[in-house]
């Protein structure tokens, strides 16, 4: 599989596999797709098309709720953050995460798709004082489809933009047990960081924090 330019500049996977786009049809007004449905893989049978993955829109605070409702509902034990903590936040707070991440200055955001169905999830974010560090948080594909190339095309976009505002290191905090986030990590060429760990919320908590160096 290659990466192949189409239509109005877009990167696709040749032969069916991530396409970066900036829009894709059906994704507003998306925050019951994920309640909608306890059981991904039945409903993922439906979804065979291409994947897409795109920067989120600033008005789909809807839409991310929803998707991080659902990665914290399948998956507690990869987040420091909880569902009931994440239920209790005001709509304002969601507004504010969604502008913040289509803005692109504080923080950047992307979505994984098949069709409508948002799959899964990656945010980037800057640091408080050391902006020559950024921050890989949020992390999640959906069950269905772990293991394919999902993850790491909802990071790619994340390491761009993070070279692309002149960050050095991005750093992934990774909770006790997670052993396959580790793995997936170190295969991207994230390396235990041996900096001083800087005291932000995104990785406080966290047992195991991976480094990969953007620029020299």
């Amino acid at each position: 599989m290659g990466i192949c330019r189409g239509k109005h500049g877009k990167l696709r996977e040749c032969r069916g596999g991530i396409s970066y786009g900036p829009n894709q049809e059906g994704s507003k007004g998306g925050e019951n797709l994920l309640s909608a449905t306890e059981n991904w893989g039945q409903v993922l049978q439906s979804y065979k098309k291409m994947s897409v993955v795109r920067q989120i829109k600033a008005d789909e605070w809807g839409l991310l709720r929803s998707v991080c409702l659902a990665a914290l509902s399948e998956a507690p034990y990869a987040f420091t953050e909880t569902v009931e903590g994440a239920r209790q936040l005001p709509d304002a707070e969601w507004q504010r995460r969604a502008r913040s991440g289509a803005e692109g200055k504080e923080a950047f955001c992307v979505l994984g798709f098949e069709e409508a169905l948002p799959i899964g999830i990656a945010v980037g974010l800057t640091g408080t004082s050391d902006r020559k560090v950024a921050y890989l948080i949020s992390m999640w594909v959906a069950p269905s489809h772990r293991g394919t190339d999902l993850a790491s095309s909802l990071v790619d976009p994340v390491m761009a933009w993070a070279r692309g505002i002149g960050v050095y290191f991005l750093l992934a905090g990774i909770t006790r047990g997670n052993v396959r986030a580790v793995a997936f990590y170190r295969k991207l060429g994230f390396e235990p960081y041996e900096g001083p760990i800087p005291n932000h919320s995104a990785i406080s908590c966290c047992q195991v924090v991976l480094g990969k160096r953007l620029r020299t």
